[in-house]
């Protein structure tokens, strides 16, 4: 095709055959026809996902936006979606939104990777003003519950329909419109949506928004297999910028400066859904056995079990404040027998179903999350160990029950853990230790 650029330049040639007192005119119009020209190229091809344009195969069916932030905020505005699955790039890979769980609701995967838990509440909000949702799976993250996590700038708070009061806001709508179909970024996403399609391509996202099944082994591949993406993972969630440097205990909940808590966010989520008669079913979303073992050689392990704690707490306290039932919270955190997958050996360490369960050490794959959704949306009764129900009466015989499961883990494989150990030691100053109960 074209480069529409070079057509535009044609075109603003031209000018130059008109003369006197037309020649402004000519000018104006034609800067107004190449203008005309690059924006119906740009959205007809709609290579950012954000007009709802036709998709035709071969041409524009390879749709792969650059800012889920920016996408998913303008795609659960185009149909009445009922139903949301919301959380991190865990939840956005590993949970299907047309899973058998979701029959009766017309469900959006609004799931966007590396969040707060302020910024989940905002999609939730802008969301709901769009259409009022009725059901919510939440997916819960140790990793975006720390209040000094660097996370993204591309987050837009204008952009969404209300703001934090509920209150409609004008939006950035047209701003958002112009950079799709009107910069040069916009016409080189263009050619590159044509030329992924013409090579058979497929998108980045299914329709309702989570990631396409085998998307991530792109990933992999980028990363040279399994076991190097592994590393990369472990390497960033275990270092020293992630929970190998970071506070334990309560403080590590601490947005820096002591502007309040991630917790808060959490106690916000559970009220919103709570007093706009959401249904809501939360996951701890499933870790490899490799970052269970890392929380416990970075010295994180107490903090994580606190955590679990929290939650249980928090979703109690609100349900009670509202005088209804406590939303269900399921524990999929933990050493089982799809946490402790082997990695690949070396003749499969690039092929696409080298592991079943896991792409790397914490995002699971669509295998996992089906068995997850067939528990906590369909009532299936859970294969042994993978999950259990979290509440106030099961919560201290879990966390034994799970500690106990890393353990003997740990004791089996010693030389797993020990190279695990020694590669990710506690890099803090302080440690936390948990307060001992008062004796009744």
């Amino acid at each position: 095709m074209t480069d529409a650029l070079d057509v535009v330049a044609r075109i603003m040639n031209h000018e130059q055959t008109v003369s006197g007192w037309r020649k402004p005119f000519g000018l104006l119009g034609t800067l107004a026809a190449g203008l005309l020209l690059v924006f119906c190229f740009n959205a007809l091809v709609d290579g950012y996902d954000l007009l709802g344009s036709p998709v035709w195969e071969g041409f524009n069916q390879a749709k792969r936006p650059d800012d889920m932030r920016l996408f998913k905020a303008y795609a659960i505005q185009r149909a009445p979606y009922d139903a949301l699955i919301l959380g991190s790039s865990r939840s956005e890979i590993g949970l299907d939104p047309t899973h058998p769980g979701w029959q009766g609701y017309r469900a959006y995967n609004l799931a966007v990777p590396g969040p707060g838990v302020q910024e989940i509440l905002r999609y939730l909000q802008h969301a709901n003003a769009a259409h009022p949702i009725k059901k919510v799976l939440l997916g819960l993250d140790f990793v975006y519950f720390s209040g000094r996590a660097k996370w993204t700038s591309s987050f837009i708070d204008a952009r969404l329909l209300v703001d934090a009061q509920g209150k409609p806001q004008r939006g950035t709508y047209w701003k958002d419109m112009l950079d799709a179909t009107l910069s040069k970024t916009a016409i080189d996403k263009s050619r590159e949506t044509i030329r992924v399609s013409r090579a058979g391509g497929v998108g980045s996202h299914t329709e309702q928004g989570q990631v396409e099944h085998n998307e991530p082994f792109t990933y992999v591949l980028r990363a040279g297999g399994y076991r190097p993406v592994f590393r990369a993972i472990e390497n960033e969630y275990l270092g020293r910028d992630g929970w190998g440097g970071r506070p334990t205990g309560e403080a590590y909940f601490q947005y820096t400066g002591g502007q309040g808590s991630t917790l808060d966010g959490y106690r916000a989520i559970l009220a919103f859904c709570h007093s706009n008669q959401i249904e809501v079913v939360q996951i701890i979303s499933p870790i490899h056995v490799h970052l269970l073992m890392g929380l416990q050689s970075t010295g994180m392990a107490e903090t994580f079990a606190l955590w679990k704690q929290e939650l249980v707490r928090i979703n109690h306290q609100v349900a009670a404040q509202y005088a209804q039932p406590a939303y269900p919270l399921w524990d999929f955190a933990r050493v089982n027998a799809w946490t402790t997958e082997p990695l690949p050996d070396a003749t499969q360490d690039r092929v696409m179903d080298g592991m079943q369960w896991f792409w790397d050490a914490a995002h699971y794959r669509n295998a996992l999350g089906d068995l997850v959704e067939a528990t906590v949306l369909q009532g299936q009764e859970p294969p042994p160990t993978l999950g259990a129900r979290i509440d106030q009466q099961t919560i201290d015989d879990v966390l034994a029950a799970e500690q106990l499961a890393l353990q003997q883990y740990i004791a089996e494989h010693p030389d797993e853990w020990t190279a695990l150990a020694e590669r990710y030691p506690s890099q803090r100053v302080h440690k936390y230790r948990r307060p001992k109960r008062p004796k009744p």
